[in-house]
């Protein structure tokens, strides 16, 4: 083996370099997708994430997703830092819900074509790397017929043509295998991006209720203030809608002040 790399020329050196690359991403992606949760897993996975979000809000949802590995926890951790990007923002509850729709999908395809381009890349550059070893092959080969004419002994001419037929061969072995390997991926990636449509929007929907929950109290809390100050029965009706939305004391003192500050109170 390492007679014929140092046959095939010095364009060898890429073409090694590129036929590791490939051997590691294959091999980290077979392992990713033998990862991929279960249907009882993943149904696991969202009855947990649903239950904290419910329990501790977003918060405590990120804290269970830490605890976790793998797809879904991926998925749900860039989703809810992307709602508390919306929740900055003026938009509708619909709007919310359709960004976080889209963010599932995007997380869910960043986690499972990682490294793919690298594949692409790979099974596209090396047969040119081959091309170009059988371009400098042959230039080595007519060089050597010139340099002792056509009637010379051909062994002169054997190293190039030798060059020349090693680099192609290794371009070939290796870009049809990584390119068979990116195409399986892509297709699996796919597959798996459809069945977790039903987890991920799911979550997306334990989101939404979420939002609801703090819009409502948030509705509440601008009536209450609509005088300028809170009475007796206001506070006793706020203490009782929290109890109600199971909102924390936290989050309610902060959808407070984001009413004051809504009303010109702060």
């Amino acid at each position: 083996m390492f007679k014929l790399i140092v046959q095939g020329g010095p364009l060898m050196v890429p073409l090694v370099l590129c036929s590791l690359l490939s051997v590691a991403f294959i091999l980290e992606r077979v392992w990713s997708l033998h990862k991929i949760p279960s249907k009882s897993e993943a149904d696991e996975c969202l009855k947990d994430s649903a239950k904290a979000l419910k329990r501790g809000g977003v918060k405590e949802a990120q804290t269970s997703c830490d605890t976790m590995k793998g797809l879904l926890p991926y998925v749900f951790t860039l989703v809810m830092d992307r709602y508390d990007a919306l929740m900055h923002e003026s938009r509708t509850i619909g709007e919310i819900r359709d960004e976080l729709i889209a963010s599932t999908e995007e997380a869910g395809r960043s986690y499972l074509e990682r490294f793919l381009p690298v594949l692409s890349t790979v099974g596209g550059v090396a047969p040119l790397l081959g091309l170009l070893g059988t371009v400098t092959g042959m230039i080595v080969a007519f060089k050597s017929i010139a340099a002792v004419g056509a009637a010379g002994d051909p062994r002169t001419v054997a190293a190039g043509i030798s060059q020349a037929l090693i680099t192609t061969a290794a371009g070939l072995i290796i870009a049809i295998p990584t390119v068979i390997a990116y195409s399986y991926f892509r297709q699996r990636a796919n597959k798996i991006l459809t069945g977790m449509e039903r987890y991920s929007h799911g979550f997306v929907d334990a989101l939404i209720t979420e939002v609801g929950r703090f819009v409502s109290y948030k509705e509440t809390l601008k009536l209450a203030y609509a005088d300028g100050n809170l009475e007796a029965g206001e506070q006793e009706l706020l203490h009782r809608k929290r109890v109600l939305l199971n909102i924390s004391e936290e989050k309610a003192a902060q959808l407070e002040r984001e009413v004051k500050e809504e009303l010109g109170m702060s």
